[in-house]
C-alpha cells in the first residue's frame, strides 16, 4: 500500500524515483515545468519546489512554490501546488507539515490519494 517515505535526504527521494523507474526529477520533466527542487527535507519526506510558468509571446509569471511528500515507493505526492509567493512562507508550511505528519494530526488516505487532516471526534462523543 502507498504510504509516506522515510528518507535521510532529498536525493535519497530522488534516487528511489528514479531506480523505480519514474521520471520526476529528470532535468527534462524539471526544465519543462521551469522546476526547481530545494535540498532542505522536513521530518522524513517533505520538501519544497517552485515552478515558473512562461508562455511564448508573455512575460513570464511570478515562481510559485509548492510541498511535496516523497511516498514509500519513490513516487511523489503534491501537498500544495503554487500555493506560496515566497520560499519562506513554503518552508514554514513545509516545516509545520513534518509535524503534524510526525504527530498524526495530517496522514495520507488512500481512498483519497491526498494528505489530510485527521478527523476529531466532537467533545460529547469521546
Amino acid at each position: 500500500m502507498r504510504q509516506i517515505g522515510s528518507f535521510p535526504s532529498v536525493a535519497a527521494i530522488r534516487n528511489l524515483n528514479a531506480a523505480n523507474g519514474y521520471h520526476w526529477f529528470k532535468p527534462s520533466t524539471l526544465r519543462f515545468f521551469n522546476g526547481k527542487v530545494y535540498d532542505v527535507l522536513y521530518g522524513t519526506a517533505v520538501f519544497v519546489t517552485s515552478e515558473q510558468q512562461s508562455m511564448p509571446f508573455r512575460a513570464p509569471e511570478p515562481r510559485k512554490y509548492s510541498i511535496r511528500v516523497g511516498m514509500s515507493d519513490g513516487t511523489i505526492q503534491t501537498y500544495a501546488f503554487g500555493c506560496y509567493d515566497t520560499i519562506g512562507e513554503a518552508r514554514a508550511e513545509a516545516k509545520w507539515l513534518a509535524s503534524a505528519l510526525d504527530s498524526g494530526e495530517m496522514f495520507y488516505c488512500p481512498q483519497k490519494c491526498e494528505i489530510i487532516a485527521r478527523p476529531t471526534l466532537p467533545l460529547g462523543d469521546a
